[in-house]
């Protein structure tokens, strides 16, 4: 139906919480909901001390806890700000001064295709992406369906210009 790309209309797409965090607790993990991790260390017995906040409320009481193993969310945008804090607080003397440097949003730049309104072909059914190629070595092409109503994306369209320094790129955008 192409609605993968906007949000799933039919519960069939797996996510945190409906699939892996129940998964992760039938293996045995303890999840704890509604808490933002602000540090934590390895003990002196090779535990970690993992100290966390309650996030649904304006004065979170803080908790702290120990743990034989600690799982971090690979690449995802608050687990890098935590790692980077820590890194130049000096937590974590020994995690890579190139954290990060390969981490970033999708860099992508969405482009548009619209047929006119009275179209007898209904382009929003189907698989959401069909194929994927890189025409260069810096490009990575999918072509991407959107689901029925997903109208909305085209309020972030604008003008798509050359130059790879920022003011470049403003100036041509003018």
């Amino acid at each position: 139906c192409g609605g993968c790309m906007t949000g799933c209309r039919f519960n069939a797409k797996n996510t945190l919480p409906k699939n892996y965090l129940g998964l992760a607790e039938k293996a045995g993990a303890i999840v704890f909901p509604e808490l933002t991790v602000e540090s934590f260390e390895q003990v002196e017995n090779g535990d970690w001390k993992i100290t966390a906040r309650a996030s649904s409320s304006w004065f979170g009481s803080k908790k702290v806890f120990i743990a034989k193993d600690l799982v971090l969310a690979a690449g995802t945008y608050n687990t890098q700000k935590l790692l980077h804090r820590m890194r130049d607080k000096g937590s974590l003397p020994k995690l890579s001064p190139t954290l990060g440097s390969l981490s970033r949003t999708n860099s992508e730049a969405l482009t548009g295709a619209i047929m006119p309104r009275k179209s007898a072909i209904d382009f929003s059914k189907g698989a959401a992406i069909t194929s994927s190629f890189f025409p260069d070595e810096n490009t990575h092409v999918e072509p991407v369906r959107y689901g029925k109503g997903s109208n909305l994306m085209g309020l972030l369209q604008t003008i798509m210009t050359d130059g790879s320094a920022a003011k470049q790129r403003r100036r041509n955008w003018i």
